[in-house]
């Protein structure tokens, strides 16, 4: 990642190739130690799963970072998957992570929300979906026109 950004200033979203996750596993494992959605579990053998499904391009890792004399600042870790419901047909890239690491301004999020639009529709998603309890993120949301009404519900089932 750093040699395609060396010449870069400013504010870059820059998507992870494959062979990019194991040099930025620690910080990825991190983000989703601190902010898995609520459906997923975070033992071991999840993280290890999400780590294949970046390796093979199931899922993919985006980072938000700041470029400033030759220095890299990652702001946020983003990881997506294209979500199909199968009954519908409806494609939805799903925002499976988004980890804030640094404070996050409203045209961080503005143009995040910009390029994750494009992103979703050059995958032919028809929406963005994800999790969250966050009121801030909720009211950015319905800024853009969506809506954070539904309540996700979640009963674990005892294994047996």
């Amino acid at each position: 990642m750093e040699s395609m950004l060396r010449h870069r200033e400013g504010k870059v979203l820059t998507e992870l190739l494959p062979e990019d996750i194991p040099r930025y596993w620690d910080l990825i494992k991190h983000a989703m130690e601190r902010g898995l959605p609520p459906v997923v579990h975070g033992d071991p053998e999840t993280r290890n799963r999400i780590f294949t499904s970046l390796l093979s391009g199931g899922m993919n890792c985006f980072v938000s970072h700041t470029v400033k004399d030759d220095q890299t600042v990652i702001e946020a870790i983003i990881l997506t998957s294209i979500f199909e419901d199968n009954c519908s047909g409806t494609r939805s890239l799903l925002l499976y992570l988004v980890y804030g690491i640094t404070k996050t301004t409203s045209e961080t999020w503005i143009s995040g929300y910009e390029y994750f639009s494009k992103y979703a529709r050059s995958k032919n998603c028809t929406q963005m979906i994800g999790y969250t309890d966050v009121e801030k993120v909720k009211k950015i949301v319905e800024m853009f026109g969506g809506e954070a009404r539904f309540t996700l519900i979640t009963v674990p089932l005892d294994s047996e």
